[in-house]
C-alpha cells in the first residue's frame, strides 16, 4: 500500500506528463502526495499562519516506513545511513524523530 497515492488519477497523471510527456512541473502533485502520505517528513511540518514552520513528532509506523523507503532509495553502493547524512541538514525533523531515525538506522 506504500504510496498508493500515485495511483489517483491527480498524481498519476502529473508525473505521467513529467516523465513521459511535456515534462511539466511536480510540485502540486507532490504537495497532494505529502499531504496524504504520513511517510513523509514534510507531513509533518506546520507552517504558522505568521511565518516559519515548526516539525511535529512523527509516528513510530511514520517513521519506520521513511526509513524503509531510504533503504529502497539507496540503491547499490549506498546505505541507508550513507544517504540520510547526506541528506539530513535539508529535514526538518523534531528531536525525537531524529534520534528514533537514527536508532533505526543504526541496527
Amino acid at each position: 500500500m506504500h504510496d498508493i497515492g500515485k495511483l489517483r488519477w491527480s498524481e498519476f497523471w502529473t508525473y505521467a506528463q513529467h516523465f513521459y510527456g511535456d515534462g511539466r512541473d511536480l510540485d502540486g502533485a507532490w504537495l497532494m502526495h505529502i499531504h496524504r502520505n504520513d511517510h513523509h517528513w514534510q507531513h509533518w511540518i506546520l507552517r504558522h499562519d505568521g511565518g516559519g514552520n515548526v516539525a511535529l513528532p512523527m509516528t513510530d509506523g511514520a517513521v519506520r516506513e521513511m526509513v524503509a523507503d531510504w533503504i529502497g532509495m539507496a540503491g547499490d553502493g549506498c546505505s541507508a545511513l550513507n544517504w540520510y547524512a547526506e541528506h539530513a541538514t535539508e529535514m526538518q525533523l523534531h528531536p525525537t524523530t531524529r534520534i528514533e531515525v537514527l536508532r533505526l538506522l543504526s541496527l
